[in-house]
């Protein structure tokens, strides 16, 4: 035999590749018989070269003797090279049929030929081809293209998603994983929106869908952009600009709602729209015009967000780049764009702008629109803007100066030319009638216009106008008017003038006025008077338009005046027509006189200000003369005049102007010097320290006096008012009161030598020196000054003086008594400090030891000033004598300074040296050292890192010892008082810094200092305070709990002595808390092996159960005993707690009882009740439930409300069979009724008899709430036919109208769940089934039949149609009613049933349904009764989810029906294996059925398209060849057929016709 070679082999493939096709059979038998392995290769073979499909190049192999299977589908056979001479690979084509083959291996291939097969098919669903698939197809093989998801560029059209009749969920998860939502989705949108798969209350994020939405129903889209369910994340451009077409069409309402989306939309569009400037200019006609539709105050900030999308994130910055001019060529753009003239670009701002000012208000466009720092603009539009400007001065609206002031400096002159501005500007000033905005808006239009004369001239005139402008408003022009045009202010001016005006930097501008366009000729208030262009005309018009506000005198009107007096600049009130107006109504009575009064003191002063000749005068004389308010009216003008001449003080005081009002209120001499003191007295009052103040130099008022003393008839008189006068007429002698500082200095150093004899004067007499070896007292004397405090102050400044001249001064030595004069010395000049320090440590060496002073104030006095003086620094204990120690700055000491410190004796303040923060060892240093201080213990004890016990036990120790310090601690009038008082503040401040010790630094006691701690607290009795801190000690958060078992032991085992010593009951409750916390398997700690041998296995809890109960003859306290009830007990546990129970009473029964019903909540489980004892309880607790009863008469002492704890503490003590008994002997004795609680207490663990019974207690009216829980102990005590026929027993017992009833309940919500339960069982269905009403002659009873049969039909029950027909009483006068098959049905042996029975109502309600779960029921339906199905039809047949299910029925029918089914169902599809169905139907039909099916007529257009195919395949093929025309023509005649050969091979191609 020839051996099998690798060549061999290669000869065999390439005679498969090289083969002619008559010979390919036979080469591959060959290959097949030598080489069967090679059958990967020539599969490769047959794809690549020969073209084969995958199902013809299996079907071949198989055929030649190859074992086809999934090994042979690699990834080598679909990307072969084998065939290919230039190594590269060559990918197999594959047909459907090949997926469709491939699929049914899917899950024996290799993750790659997976993932290859699923991209293929996905191409190929790309392609062309990929029309003709279907749904069912494409469903059907949904594991196999959604293995590997497409890539963007593999992803499918929108429209191969139509037309694929899949449910919601399916449709979105295919357009989320393989469409490309960027093409044309109208279509599919389209088949979404028929379909309802877009309803309006879902949110739409897709932009393809919603892009879809707006070309197709731009009205939907808008009103669901504005209902926010459009959910946009950086929109497309031309979405966006669709959109905001759309929403400009809309002619829905703009609901609040509304305008929050549409802001939300504009927003969104500034954020992620700059860059699409054909889009952004598009939008803006659109938006602005929704915008044009809102309130003002809703239209700003979407004006701001408009602004947006033509502006950059930096103030200012356009970020939209030029465009081509709407009127340019569009051709030139698109050809040659560089080449374009800069006359045909436009920038996209600019037209944006150009369209909103067409519908906004300059108000809008300066508080929402946001502006641009440069831009050039065209021609056109600044004449539009400017023209648009003028036109909003002339709106006279409720534009604010403010806002004109905005728009001149941030869009006018960056927009306009300079001519504009001018215009603008010149039309502004007079409609806005402000000076404030002239002076404010002055700058700006003068450099935008390069300083324009017609603004000097204006401005010029304007202040010509105003005769009284004030000299502060002459000056800001005069200013504004050099900084602008100096030259002209120079030639004015004069050089000598013009100098200090060009130093004097300008003042920035007042602040602009408040005030509107509508109010700028109307405004009545002070200050728009006072900023007016001509002030004294405005006034003027103000007072002409109320000229009765005299005689109607409203609030209003009084406040108008108010303020015109109150805020009007003086100089109006020269005006003689205002002054006389202002008087006539000062004069008027008003009601608020104290008001009144003010107005006229203000306007009495401003005459007098203004008042500069005695003309001016005149209107105050009038007024004081005629005004009815004043009062004293000197008194008055006294006040007056003391005012004004404190007001005159820094420019001079002039008399003169004032005769005329002296000559008219000061008729006598002592008036005249009265009113002359207020005028020269008062203002100079503290300065000339009450002696001659002034002079009067005016020589009419000095006439006047001198007339007026001489018009007094007594010489002594006169003589007495000369004496008073506190003023003179002779001129003041001149003055020099300029002091030389160095001549102060050096006679202050005289005048302190020749008081000390310390300080010498130099030779030159210019300062002062202090000689080296002066005494430190001597310097106290000569700086201290004696002790006074002015004294001291001015040796104070003496002493900075002198600072130099103590360079040299030296400190020989220091005796004790002159530390402080020393240190006094060193605090003036800190300078000296270093060489004194030594000699200050050194004090009393030689006079003494320190200790001998005698004096106590001296030595702290003497120790506080060392302590100053060390402060400052770390100590140096080495340079420091010993005596000076205790003064070292405490804070400042290292550990090893303290040790040394305390090792000699030093005392050291715990309070000033940190204890916390030192380390152990030091802090057991410190406390050692205080081992004598219980103060001191009590508080730093608990501070220290280490272990306590030791201090703990010293501070219990000195306690007793210490009674003189608690006695000064604590409170109370007899002596015992306060020592118990004083114990238990140090008790509680122990306890409290213990407390923190453990929470804050985590560092709990130890058993023998627990121990330590409440041994010593219980050895006096500790108030409620100190329990309370000791019973916190014992809970879990605060304590370690395998160190608690001892202390649990000493806390319950100590002895309480009324008001002596002991722990209170607080201490107690918290220790037996903790005994139940205890581990139950820990084992007590501490102990030796012999003892663990001895307890054996006992726990902490039982030891100490049995320590406190065992040899105890004594009853425990009734908390310890509620404790010990209420814990599991051991065996031996038990019967010592049931002891302690025997010694009970009957009140100590209820107590106890009280307590354990105390520990549960009011509401809901109990969790505390005796589980060890629970028989010894169960019925106490159910007679102090019972004991209560509220039906009691009113005196009785036990009329209550009942608590249910104590029966639900019943139910947790009884065992849940024995519950059943005691409720039924309540119910039996009448002592409660039968409610929730009972009910749910007897827990479904009863007997059938109890059951019963219990039932039977349920009223009639109670039972529809009760079915539930009667039918819940029916399922789950067992004997379920037992329990129900109880049920049924008791209801029958109560008449056929509740049974009926309540059986009805049973049959439906809530109660269904529960009997379904029932019905699944034969014998409760029989049962329940015997208890049913007749149907006979009742609508009622035969529902309840059907709904009957419904349920039991879902419970597994058998389908019968007789038991239907005779229970439900179903007659040919009596049918199913159509609601009635549409109850019944509810599966498919149910819709056979019904479709037998009422074929009428359950043909078109249930056939497809059955028909989409058994085709083959379709033969057992008639003609009229398949084609009744609407799903079959040709209407119904047009969504593609019915296709699938009537393919299947076709073949399943008689030829007939087939073909009518396959006629349309070919219509509505279009493919290929329908007509297959056509072609089989139609050649299945008999002759005569044939003949009366008229094709062209039936398919319409398909005939019209394909007649050839449909000619040949379909008619002819079921035709003998001898009765066809191509049968019966000569040979010579042409074929009929010969010219749609090559469209029918197209149509194969496809896959469809």
């Amino acid at each position: 035999m020839k051996r099998a070679t690798w060549r061999s082999a290669r000869q065999h493939v390439k005679a498969v590749r090289t083969c002619d096709t008559e010979r390919l059979e036979q080469s591959l038998a060959e290959a097949a018989a030598a080489f069967p392995g090679c059958a990967e290769r020539v599969l490769a073979v047959l794809i690549h070269v020969r073209a084969f499909s995958l199902a013809d190049a299996l079907d071949c192999m198989k055929a030649a003797g190859f074992r086809v299977g999934h090994a042979l589908l690699t990834l080598d056979v679909f990307l072969s090279s084998s065939h290919a001479h230039d190594g590269r690979q060559s990918e197999a084509r594959l047909t459907l049929a090949d997926f469709e083959l491939a699929f049914t291996f899917w899950d024996k291939l290799e993750d790659a030929v997976k993932a290859w097969l699923s991209v293929s098919f996905v191409r190929v669903w790309q392609s062309p081809a990929g029309a003709g698939l279907q749904g069912p197809l494409l469903f059907r093989l949904k594991e196999l293209w959604q293995h590997t998801p497409p890539t963007a560029k593999q992803r499918l059209p929108p429209a191969r998603a139509c037309g694929l009749g899949r449910s919601k969920e399916e449709t979105f998860d295919l357009l989320d994983s393989h469409v490309d939502l960027n093409g044309d989705t109208t279509a599919l949108v389209g088949e979404l929106l028929s379909r309802g798969f877009l309803p309006p209350d879902e949110t739409l994020g897709w932009h393809g869908l919603i892009g879809g939405l707006v070309w197709t129903r731009p009205e939907l889209a808008a009103e669901r952009l504005l209902a926010g369910t459009i959910a946009l994340d950086k929109p497309q451009p031309t979405i966006a600009r669709a959109l905001a077409a759309a929403i400009a069409d809309s002619s829905s309402e703009l609901t609040d709602r509304a305008v929050k989306h549409f802001g939300r939309f504009v927003d969104l569009l500034s954020e992620s729209l700059p860059q699409s400037t054909n889009a952004a200019l598009a939008m803006a006609g659109p938006l602005l015009a929704v915008a044009a539709r809102l309130k003002e105050e809703e239209r700003r900030p979407i004006l701001g967000a408009l602004s947006g999308i033509y502006l950059g994130p930096a103030p200012g910055e356009t970020r939209v780049a030029e465009v081509v001019h709407p009127r340019a060529a569009a051709l030139a753009w698109f050809t040659n764009r560089t080449a374009l003239h800069p006359s045909v670009l436009q920038p996209s701002y600019e037209i944006f702008l150009d369209t909103a000012i067409r519908a906004i208000s300059l108000r809008e466009l300066v508080g929402a629109v946001r502006p641009v720092e440069s831009l050039r603009v065209s021609r056109g539009f600044q004449e539009r803007l400017h023209a648009w400007a003028l036109a909003q001065l002339e709106r006279r609206d409720a534009t604010s100066t403010q806002q004109l002031l905005q728009f001149l400096t941030r869009w006018l002159v960056k927009l306009c030319t300079a001519e504009q501005v001018v215009t603008w500007w010149l039309r502004a000033v007079d409609a806005a009638n402000s000076w404030s905005f002239l002076l404010a808006s002055l700058p700006a239009a003068s450099a935008a216009s390069e300083c324009d004369e017609r603004l000097h001239a204006r401005v010029a005139e304007l202040l010509e106008g105003d005769t009284c402008a004030t000299p502060a408003r002459a000056d800001a022009v005069l200013l504004a008017f050099a900084a602008l045009w100096p030259q002209k202010v120079l030639s004015q001016v004069g050089i000598a003038a013009w100098l200090p005006l060009s130093r004097r930097r300008a003042s920035p501008p007042p602040s602009v006025v408040s005030g509107t366009l509508a109010s700028a000729r109307t405004a009545e208030s002070a200050a728009h008077i006072n900023d007016a262009l001509a002030p004294e005309a405005e006034m003027a018009r103000v007072l002409a338009a109320h000229p009765l506000m005299h005689k109607t005198k409203t609030k209003r009107e009084f406040e108008q005046l108010e303020d015109w007096v109150l805020r009007l600049e003086p100089r109006l009130l020269r005006a003689a027509p205002v002054q006389a107006r202002l008087v006539e109504l000062l004069c008027a009575t008003w009601s608020d006189r104290a008001r009144l009064l003010v107005l006229c003191e203000k306007f009495a002063f401003k005459l007098l200000v203004v008042s500069e000749t005695p003309a001016d005068i005149a209107s105050l004389v009038t007024f004081l003369r005629k005004c009815p308010h004043l009062g004293g009216k000197h008194d008055f003008l006294k006040r007056q005049l003391a005012r004004y001449a404190s007001a005159s003080t820094g420019g001079g005081l002039k008399l003169a102007p004032l005769l005329p009002l002296l000559e008219a209120f000061a008729p006598t001499a002592e008036a005249l010097i009265d009113l002359l003191h207020a005028l020269l007295y008062f203002p100079l009052f503290e300065m000339c320290n009450f002696e001659m103040c002034n002079d009067v130099v005016d020589p009419p008022v000095v006439a006047l006096l001198y007339r007026l003393l001489a018009a007094e008839e007594e010489a002594e008189r006169r003589v007495l008012l000369l004496r008073s006068c506190r003023f003179r007429t002779p001129p003041p002698p001149e003055r020099d009161e300029c002091v030389d500082s160095e001549a102060f200095e050096a006679a202050a150093t005289a005048a302190a030598t020749a008081g000390t004899g310390v300080a010498a004067a130099t030779p030159d007499g210019g300062g002062a020196r202090v000689p080296a070896l002066a005494s430190p007292k001597s310097l106290v004397k000569l700086f201290g000054g004696g002790g006074e405090a002015e004294a001291q102050q001015e040796g104070a400044a003496f002493a900075k003086l002198c600072g130099v001249a103590m360079r040299s001064w030296r400190l020989a030595a220091c005796r004790l008594e002159e530390v402080a004069d020393v240190l006094t010395v060193v605090g003036w000049f800190p300078e000296v400090r270093s060489r004194c320090a030594p000699l200050v440590w050194g004090a009393g060496d030689d006079s003494g030891r320190f200790e001998a002073l005698t004096v106590e104030s001296q030595v702290e006095q003497h120790t506080a000033q060392v302590r100053q003086v060390l402060a400052s620094t770390p100590p140096d204990l080495g340079a420091l004598p010993r005596k000076w120690w205790h003064c070292v700055p405490w804070g400042r000491c290292t550990e090893a300074d303290l040790a040394q410190l305390v090792g000699a004796g030093v005392e050291v303040p715990l309070s000033e040296v940190g204890f916390a923060a030192r380390g152990w060892p030091t802090q057991q240093l410190l406390l050692e050292a205080h081992a004598d201080d219980v103060a001191a213990l009590v508080e730093f004890a608990p501070q220290a890192e280490g272990p306590i016990g030791v201090y703990l036990q010293r501070v219990f120790e000195l306690l007793p010892a210490s009674d003189s310090l608690l006695r000064k601690l604590g409170d109370g009038v007899e002596d015992e008082e306060r020592l118990q008082s004083g114990w238990n503040q140090l008790l509680h401040t122990l306890l409290a810094k213990i407390k923190l010790r453990i929470r804050e630094q985590g560092n709990p006691l130890h058993s023998e200092e627990q121990l330590l701690l409440f041994g010593g607290c219980a050895t006096r009795l500790a108030d409620p305070s100190n329990s309370t801190l000791l019973a916190d000690l014992m809970e879990a958060k605060l304590v370690d709990p395998s160190h608690i078992f001892e202390l649990i032991k000493f806390v319950l085992g100590c002895k309480y002595v009324p008001n002596q010593s002991g722990l209170l009951h607080v201490v107690r409750d918290s220790a037996l808390r903790a005994m139940m916390r205890l581990d139950k398997g820990a084992l007590l700690p501490g102990l030796v092996s012999a003892n663990l041998a001895d307890i054996g296995a006992s726990r902490e809890r039982d030891e100490l159960h049995r320590t406190l109960l065992q040899g105890r003859e004594s009853a425990l306290p009734l908390q310890v005993l509620f404790s010990l009830a209420v814990t599991e007990l051991e065996g031996s546990g038990q019967p010592l707690v049931v002891r302690q129970t025997e010694r009970l009473d009957a009140d100590g029964w209820l107590e106890l009882l009280s307590l354990v019903k105390d520990a549960n909540p009011v509401s809901g489980k109990v969790h505390t009740f005796p589980r060890s004892l629970g028989p010894l309880f169960a019925e106490r607790f159910l007679a102090r439930y019972l004991r209560d009863d509220p039906t009691l008469p009113p005196r009785h002492p036990h009329r209550a409300a009942r608590d249910a704890r104590y029966y639900l503490l019943f139910v947790a003590c009884t065992p849940p069979a024995g519950v059943a008994r005691y409720v039924l002997g309540m119910l039996a004795g009448q002592r409660h009724e039968l409610d929730d609680m009972l009910l749910g207490s007897l827990a479904y663990r009863m007997s059938g008899a109890e059951f019963r019974e219990v039932i039977e207690y349920i009223q009639p009216s109670a039972w529809p709430s009760r079915l539930q829980w009667a039918l819940t102990c029916v399922i789950e005590m067992g004997d379920t036919c037992e329990m129900l026929r109880h049920v049924l027993d008791v209801l029958a017992a109560f008449g056929e109208g509740l049974l009926a009833q309540l059986l009805k309940a049973l049959l439906t919500d809530p109660l269904l769940a529960t009997t379904a339960k029932l019905l699944a069982q034969a014998e409760p269905r029989t049962l329940l089934r015997q208890r049913l009403p007749k149907a006979e002659g009742s609508a009622a009873s035969r529902a309840l039949w059907l709904v009957y049969h419904r349920e039991a039909w879902r419970a597994g029950a058998p389908y019968t149609r007789e038991e239907l027909r005779r229970d439900a009483h179903l007659t040919a006068k009596a049918p199913l009613s159509r609601p009635e098959v549409l109850l019944l049905g509810v599966d498919a042996p149910s819709y056979k049933l019904l479709i037998e029975e009422a074929p009428q109502h359950a043909v078109c309600a249930f056939a497809y349904r059955l028909l989409e779960a058994e085709p083959a029921f379709a033969a057992k339906l008639s003609q009229a009764q398949l084609l009744s199905v609407v799903e079959l039809t040709a209407s119904g047949l047009r969504d593609d989810a019915h296709w699938e299910t009537c393919r299947r029925v076709v073949p399943a029918v008689e030829p007939a029906i087939a073909l009518r089914l396959s006629i349309d169902l070919f219509k509505a599809s279009r493919e290929l294996p329908d007509l297959q169905l056509l072609k089989h139907a139609y050649h299945r039909v008999d002759c005569f059925t044939r003949k009366q099916v008229w094709l062209p007529a039936e398919l319409g257009a398909l005939w019209t398209s394909h007649r050839d195919a449909l000619q040949r395949e379909v008619v002819e093929g079921a035709l003998p060849h001898a009765t066809t025309l191509g049968g019966m023509f000569s040979a010579h005649v042409p074929r009929l057929d010969s010219a749609s050969e090559a469209a029918e091979g197209g149509a194969k191609q496809e896959g469809r016709l």
